[in-house]
């Protein structure tokens, strides 16, 4: 078990429940707490504006031509570190003008475990 992670509430933010599962295994497995999943942003805003978020993964495209920028900013107003998860590679972030780090899918858990890792790590040095 990787120690950073043990005990840490991560944001899941997807569309797709059956992918959501799959990230909420992933993170559960590691001893994190998931807040979520949220499928859209109104869920996501919610569970923000409770607090007690420590990092975040967000799916890009939340389907019906929605992102998760507004999201995103939300986080970064709050300095909660996130990672973007795309499935239409880092140029989709560019062209958005995102440079956060980001994962891409289908999600490999040992990557996913890795770059949440390295946000919470850069956060305990900031």
């Amino acid at each position: 078990m990787t120690s950073v992670l043990h005990g840490r509430r991560i944001l899941v933010v997807e569309d797709e429940p059956l992918i959501a599962m799959m990230i909420v295994e992933i993170l559960e497995g590691e001893g994190c707490e998931v807040a979520g999943p949220a499928y859209n942003e109104s869920q996501a805003a919610d569970i923000i504006k409770n607090g007690g978020i420590d990092a975040a993964i967000l799916d890009f495209n939340l389907g019906r031509d929605q992102t998760s920028a507004s999201i995103a900013t939300n986080l970064v107003e709050r300095n909660i570190p996130f990672i973007f998860a795309t499935g239409y590679g880092v140029q989709a972030l560019r062209k958005a003008n995102w440079v956060q780090p980001a994962v891409g899918k289908p999600y490999h858990g040992p990557e996913v475990i890795s770059a949440v890792s390295g946000l919470l790590k850069q956060q305990s040095v900031a």
